[in-house]
């Protein structure tokens, strides 16, 4: 049975706002994103760009280095990713 996420097309994921799309993709709903649930989103929602590449942005949105996105640090990572 496939998960939400496998079900949201691309076009789909550029209509829902920063935080139904955060808390989508938190699944555990722990408020923050790990490393397994974003690769997990990408790789459902391919963007045309490499996982290494999206790993890299992650890690530069990850202001106080703790492995994982809070929910600013994520829009920080789309930023990021738009102005690529």
């Amino acid at each position: 049975m496939p998960t939400v996420l496998q079900n949201l097309s691309r076009h789909e994921e550029t209509k829902i706002a920063p935080r139904k799309l955060f808390d989508r993709i938190d699944t555990d709903k722990n408020r923050m994103l790990s490393p397994a649930e974003l690769s997990a989103y990408a790789q459902a929602n391919p963007n045309g760009r490499p996982l290494d590449e999206q790993k890299n942005v992650w890690r530069i949105a990850d202001a106080d280095r703790d492995g994982q996105l809070s929910f600013l640090e994520f829009v920080d990572a789309q930023k990021i990713e738009a102005e690529a």
